[in-house]
C-alpha cells in the first residue's frame, strides 16, 4: 500500500510540474496579433441605371498565441455608405468571411463589399463621373479566444464595433488601404467616428502593418480565468502529493517501529527466564 502511495504521489507532482509549465506558457494571455493589408481588387460593371460595384478587402495575420484565434461577422451583413456631396448615403452591404487561425498560425481576413449606385441620383451620377469612390463600412465584428489546456477550454468572445473607409478608383478597378476607426475609442458616437475617419486616398501604395490589440477588459478578464483554473489545479494537486508522500513515509517507519518493539520485548522474557 505504501508502494501505492509513492507512485500516487510522484504521479501528482508531475502533474502539479506539468500544470506550472502550462501557465508559464499562456503567460502573457494574449499577444498582439500582426496583420497586414493588401491592395484590393474591385469589379465593376453598369447598366443604363445601376452601376454595380463588388470590391474586395484583405489583409493577412499572424497568431503568435498558444491557442487558436478566430473572427467572423457578429450579424449577417454590414452597412455600406458612398460619401457624395459631403453626405454618406446608403449603398450596399459588407460581408466578412468566417477566418480561424491556428496557434502559431496565419489567416487572411477578406471583406466583401456590394454596392449598387443608381444613376437618377445627381450627386452619386456626379461622384461616378469623378472616378474616385469613397466607401464607408459599419461593421460588427465578433472575435474569438479559445484557450485548450489540460482537456478544459476557456473561450471568451469580444464583440467590435468597426467604421472603416477606403477609396476605390473606377478606372483602374483598384481598392485602396482602408482605415478602421472602433467605436469603443470615441465613446460609441458613430458620427463621431465617421467624422474622425482618415480614408487613405487610392494612389497611396504605402504598406500598412499594425498589430490587432486586445481590450484592457478583456485581457483582465482572460487573465483572471486563466490565473484560477491553474491556481486551483497547481494548490490541490500540490496538497494532495504531499498528503499522499507523508501518508506514505509514515506507513514505511511503521514495521520499523513495530519489529523493534518485538525484539525489546524477546529480550525481557529471555531476562526473565534466566
Amino acid at each position: 500500500c505504501s508502494m501505492l502511495l509513492l507512485a500516487l504521489s510522484a504521479l501528482l507532482f508531475a502533474f502539479c510540474a506539468y500544470t506550472v509549465t502550462q501557465l508559464v506558457q499562456y503567460t502573457p494571455v494574449y499577444r498582439p496579433v500582426v496583420c497586414t493589408q493588401r491592395r484590393g481588387y474591385s469589379d465593376v460593371s453598369s447598366d443604363a441605371m445601376w452601376t454595380n460595384i463588388t470590391a474586395h478587402v484583405q489583409k493577412d495575420c499572424l497568431n503568435p498565441n498558444n491557442y487558436a484565434l478566430g473572427a467572423r461577422a457578429d450579424h449577417e451583413d454590414g452597412e455600406v455608405f458612398v460619401r457624395a456631396d459631403g453626405a454618406l448615403k446608403l449603398a450596399g452591404v459588407s460581408r466578412q468571411r468566417p477566418m480561424v487561425m491556428a496557434e502559431h498560425g496565419g489567416g487572411t481576413v477578406e471583406t466583401t463589399v456590394l454596392m449598387s449606385l443608381p444613376w437618377g441620383d445627381a450627386s452619386i451620377q456626379t461622384l461616378l463621373q469623378q472616378g474616385v469612390v469613397q466607401v464607408v463600412t459599419d461593421d460588427v465584428i465578433r472575435s474569438e479566444t479559445s484557450l485548450l489546456t489540460l482537456k478544459r477550454s476557456l473561450t471568451t468572445c469580444n464583440v467590435k464595433r468597426m467604421v472603416c473607409g477606403f477609396e476605390i478608383e473606377l478606372a483602374s478597378k483598384s481598392v485602396g488601404y482602408r482605415h478602421c476607426v472602433p467605436l469603443a475609442v470615441i465613446g460609441g458616437d458613430w458620427s463621431q467616428a465617421v467624422a474622425s475617419l482618415r480614408i487613405p486616398p487610392v494612389s497611396d501604395n504605402k504598406t500598412r502593418t499594425g498589430p490587432v490589440r486586445m481590450s484592457k477588459e478583456r485581457y483582465a478578464k482572460m487573465s483572471r480565468k486563466k490565473n484560477t483554473l491553474f491556481g486551483i489545479l497547481i494548490t490541490v494537486s500540490g496538497a494532495l502529493a504531499i498528503s499522499t508522500l507523508m501518508c506514505a513515509r509514515s506507513m514505511l517507519k511503521r514495521p520499523v517501529a513495530e519489529k523493534s518493539g518485538s525484539t525489546t520485548n524477546d529480550v525481557a522474557l529471555s531476562k526473565v527466564a534466566v
